[in-house]
C-alpha cells in the first residue's frame, strides 16, 4: 500500500465507502481532498501539484481504485452494505494554498507554460447554465395600420429586437 493509500484511508474511508454504496449509476463521482492537509502530511505533495498536478490526480485516482478493491475483497458476504466498484471517480482539491507562480491577473497571461498546471485567475463568471436562444429577426405588425415588418436584433442593444422608428406603410399614409 502506497504513501498516499493510509491517507485515503485514514482520512476519507467513509467518503469512498459512500460513493461505492450508491446504487444510482452516475457517470462520475467526486472525491474531495483537502490539499492543505495532503501537503501537511507529505510536503514533497506541493512540490507535485505545482509542477504536475494532473500527474498526482491520476496517481490519487488510481489509489482510490485500489482501495476501492481492497475494501470489496474486505466485505463479508453477511454485510449489510452492497460495495460496488465505481470507475470514475475524480479527485477534486478543496483548500488549495494560493501561492505566487500559480496566480495569475487574467485569462490573457495564460501561455505555454501554464499548459497541464494547476493555475488560479481572478475575475467575472459569467453564468451559461441557461442558454437562451437568439432570435435573429422576428415579424411584427404595425399598431396603426397592420403593415409586415421584420424586425432584427442587435448585439449592441443585448439581442433586444429593434423596431423601426415609424412607419413606412406608403398605402396607409395616402
Amino acid at each position: 500500500m502506497d504513501q498516499y493509500a493510509t491517507y485515503l484511508i485514514n482520512n476519507h474511508e467513509s467518503d469512498i465507502k459512500i460513493i461505492m454504496a450508491k446504487e444510482v449509476k452516475e457517470k462520475d463521482y467526486d472525491l474531495f481532498i483537502d490539499l492543505t492537509l495532503l501537503i501537511y502530511e507529505f510536503p514533497e505533495v506541493g512540490q507535485v501539484f505545482y509542477t504536475s498536478s494532473l500527474k498526482l490526480i491520476s496517481s490519487l485516482e488510481e489509489t482510490v481504485m485500489n482501495i476501492q478493491k481492497k475494501f470489496q475483497e474486505d466485505l463479508t458476504s453477511d454485510s449489510l452494505f452492497r460495495l460496488t466498484i465505481k470507475e470514475k471517480v475524480s479527485v477534486r482539491f478543496i483548500n488549495v494554498p494560493e501561492l505566487g507562480p500559480i496566480r495569475l491577473p487574467d485569462v490573457k497571461s495564460i501561455n505555454h507554460e501554464s499548459l497541464n498546471k494547476f493555475i488560479v485567475l481572478s475575475g467575472t463568471i459569467i453564468r451559461v447554465s441557461k442558454p437562451k436562444n437568439r432570435e435573429l429577426e422576428s415579424n411584427v405588425n404595425c399598431d396603426r395600420c397592420g403593415a409586415e415588418y421584420i424586425a432584427k436584433s442587435e448585439i449592441e442593444e443585448n439581442n433586444r429586437l429593434c423596431f423601426p422608428p415609424k412607419c413606412t406603410n406608403k398605402v396607409a399614409k395616402t
